[in-house]
Parts: C-alpha cells; sequence; structure tokens
C-alpha cells in the first residue's frame, strides 16, 4: 500500500470515529475511547513515517 493510500485510509477512519462519536452524544467515558483510537490510528502513521518531529520541544512554539 502507498503511503498516500494508507494515509487517506487512517484519515477516513478518524473522519468515521469523530462522526460516530459526534452523532452518539457519548458520555466522557465513551469519548476518551474515541479519542484513544483516534490518537493509535495517528501512533499507527507516525511509527510508520517517521514523523515524530511534532512532539520535539524545539518544535513547540508559545505566544505571550
Amino acid at each position: 500500500m502507498h503511503a498516500v493510500d494508507h494515509l487517506e485510509l487512517i484519515l477516513n477512519r478518524v473522519q468515521f470515529i469523530a462522526e460516530i462519536t459526534l452523532v452518539a452524544k457519548c458520555k466522557q467515558p465513551e469519548l476518551q475511547m474515541a479519542l484513544t483510537l483516534i490518537s493509535e490510528l495517528a501512533e499507527i502513521h507516525n511509527q510508520n513515517n517517521g514523523n515524530h518531529d511534532i512532539f520535539k520541544s524545539d518544535r513547540i512554539t508559545t505566544t505571550r
């Protein structure tokens, strides 16, 4: 599977989870589970592509 196809599949799954969560008017534990699923899908993509740069402290900017 090409990287673009894989990313599109992950984004489709994230969108599906988010839409179901919104429509279902989930309670807090269910919302936490949905967010965990989204986080895990993103982690799968990041592991496969080495995209952990966003979490490095030098990439985080603050405004004051």
